[in-house]
This record gives structure tokens, sequence and C-alpha cells, in this order.
């Protein structure tokens, strides 16, 4: 396992880029209580970032630009669901989730 030094993210990369196992530590503006889950891999206009625990994904031209898309998307999905209480049980329990693993 290496620290990436810029992102401060555990990450298991293949060394052709293939395949990638991502374990997230900080998003962009939120520090994590527990670490999220992600896989990097080549697509056909660049790379996406999936990830596991979540219905979310980035796409970027590299591996670390899919990885920051990714992190916008789950801080964007937080601030919308703990803005308002007003979901199906499915995005409230993602919501849950998410206040466990996000620490504002």
């Amino acid at each position: 396992m290496q620290m990436d030094a810029v992102t401060r993210d555990a990450v298991w990369p293949d060394p052709k880029w293939n395949i990638g196992y991502i374990r997230l530590n900080v998003l962009i503006n939120y520090k994590l209580r527990i670490p999220l889950d992600a896989i990097v891999e080549p697509d056909s206009e660049g790379f996406i970032a999936r990830a596991v625990d979540l219905p979310l994904y980035g796409t970027g031209e590299d591996p670390l630009e899919a990885l920051t898309i990714l992190k916008q998307e789950i801080e964007s999905l937080f601030d919308d669901l703990v803005a308002d209480d007003q979901f199906t049980p499915d995005w409230l329990r993602v919501r849950d989730f998410l206040k466990q693993a996000i620490e504002k």
C-alpha cells in the first residue's frame, strides 16, 4: 500500500493504470471519519472513479481528475441530503451513512 502525497489517499494501483483500488481518506472540503472505497479504471475517454458504497462516479482525463470529481460529487450529495428530509428511505440510508463517514 502507498499513500498519495497530494490527496493523502491510500492507493493500490495497477502499474499500467488498468485498474486501481483507492481508499479515500479525505475529501476536498470535509474530513472523513472512516475511509470511503473507490475503484479507478480507464474508460473510452479517460478514467472513471466509482465509489464502492455509493451510487456516484467521477470522470477525468487522468486518475487524479476522476478522483477529484468523485470527491466533489460525494460532497455535493452529502450537502443536498443533509439540507432536507424529503427523500426516499433509500436516500435517507445513504444520508445516514454519509453522516457517519463525513466530519464537517
